[in-house]
C-alpha cells in the first residue's frame, strides 16, 4: 500500500513538471512561434524550420536562436527534464543529403542549448530526414510544414543526468 502511494506521488510530481514546462513555454515562447503538445508524461515542442533556419541550411536565424534559448531557460527552470531534439527537413532529390541536414539541424539546436548552460547529457539527437511528414508534400506550401525541429521534453524522477 505504501509503495503504491509512493508511485502515485512520483507520477503526480512528474506530471506537475510537465504542466510547469507547458506553462513556462507558453508564456515565454508563445504559440505563434512554436506548437506545444501535451502528451501527459511529456510534451512535444515543434518549431517550424522556415524562419528558424537560414534557407536550406543548418544555420539558425536570430528568431530560431531565440526560440531555442527559451527552451533552454525552461530546462534551467525544470532541471529534471531531458529532451530529444529531432531534426526534419522538406524533401529534396537526395535522401542522403536530407538525412545529413536534419542531423546537422538537430546538432545546431543542441549547440545553442549547451551554450545556454544545458548539460549535454540532458540532450538526445535524432535526424529524420524528409521521411516523417506532417503534411503530404504535394505543394511547396504544404511541404514547408515538414521542415521543423521537434523537441520532446520529458521529466525524470531520478534527475536529468544519471
Amino acid at each position: 500500500m505504501m509503495a503504491e502511494a509512493s508511485g502515485r506521488k512520483r507520477v503526480r510530481d512528474l506530471r506537475e513538471e510537465v504542466v510547469g514546462n507547458i506553462g513556462y513555454l507558453r508564456s515565454h515562447l508563445g504559440e505563434d512561434r512554436a506548437h506545444i503538445l501535451d502528451m501527459r508524461d511529456s510534451l512535444l515542442v515543434t518549431v517550424s524550420g522556415h524562419g528558424a533556419f537560414q534557407g536550406r541550411s543548418d544555420r539558425l536565424t536570430k528568431s530560431g536562436i531565440d526560440a531555442v534559448a527559451r527552451v533552454a531557460a525552461s530546462m534551467i527552470e525544470f532541471p529534471h527534464t531531458r529532451i530529444t531534439v529531432v531534426g526534419h527537413v522538406d524533401g529534396s532529390k537526395s535522401a542522403k543529403n536530407d538525412q545529413i541536414l536534419s542531423e546537422r539541424r538537430a546538432m545546431a539546436v543542441k549547440s545553442v542549448l549547451m551554450s545556454r548552460g544545458i548539460d549535454a547529457c540532458r540532450i538526445g539527437l535524432l535526424g529524420k530526414g524528409a521521411d516523417d511528414h506532417v503534411a503530404a508534400p504535394v505543394t511547396e506550401r504544404r511541404n514547408q510544414h515538414n521542415s521543423r525541429i521537434e523537441i520532446m521534453m520529458k521529466p525524470f524522477q531520478d534527475g536529468a543526468c544519471v
